[in-house]
């Protein structure tokens, strides 16, 4: 019941109407903590609100906030993860995978007979024709979550998925609830072969923007 009264609300009400419900949903948890965590999908994120909150808040953007909540945003600690885009792109992939029937009716997911394809051809056949916007959101650009249209950073902190114990270490002396922090939602790409080379060629031309303001740029360690 719960997950078709979601796909009902994010169906039926327009984006607008649904940026300002999100917000007002999460205010009480933003003050309480005096903290905005902005989740970026497939970059850890679920770990971090669960700890911080106690709940998944949703993802909303930095730049919905700053315009449906100003005070919050002017008086919280704000900050994100994000990831390297082509080990973001290969998780993102496997839970879409993994959920597809939980998620069947969301927005822009890709067809089910292109999930069993690898994730080079999975770009190749889908990704790569499709416009980002219209996509899940997970595969939406990092970028469109952190930065506003004039590429200027919304988040007081950017933490790397990279190197997570110790981003998580340095956060944690200022928001002590995410030293209990535990790994959730984990779609992982370190146990699948994928082509990282080819896949990073590919991803660096329609998730530019990432690469360009995230500053990743060959292998993840």
């Amino acid at each position: 019941m719960r997950k078709l009264i979601g796909k009902i609300y994010r169906h039926a009400l327009p984006r607008g109407a649904q940026a300002r419900l999100d917000c007002l949903r999460a205010r009480p948890s933003w003050r309480a903590q005096r903290a905005i965590f902005v989740h970026v999908p497939k970059a850890a994120g679920f770990s971090v609100s669960n700890a911080l909150y106690g709940k998944a808040l949703g993802h909303i953007r930095a730049e919905t906030i700053k315009r449906h909540s100003p005070r919050e945003f002017d008086q919280c600690f704000k900050f994100a993860f994000v990831r390297h885009p082509v080990t973001r792109y290969v998780s993102a992939l496997s839970y879409v995978r993994e959920n597809y029937q939980a998620l069947r009716g969301s927005p822009g997911l890709p067809p089910e007979h292109l999930l069993p394809l690898g994730p080079l051809e999975f770009f190749d056949e889908w990704l790569s024709d499709i416009d980002l916007a219209d996509t899940n959101f997970v595969f939406q650009p990092q970028a469109d979550f952190i930065f506003d249209h004039h590429d200027t950073l919304l988040v007081d902190y950017l933490a790397r998925f990279e190197d997570f114990d110790g981003e998580i270490e340095h956060l944690a002396r200022r928001l002590p609830r995410l030293a209990t922090i535990q790994r959730l939602n984990a779609s992982g790409s370190a146990a699948v072969s994928y082509p990282f080379e080819q896949l990073d060629a590919r991803l660096c031309q329609i998730y530019a923007r990432d690469y360009r303001l995230l500053g990743y740029q060959g292998a993840p360690a």
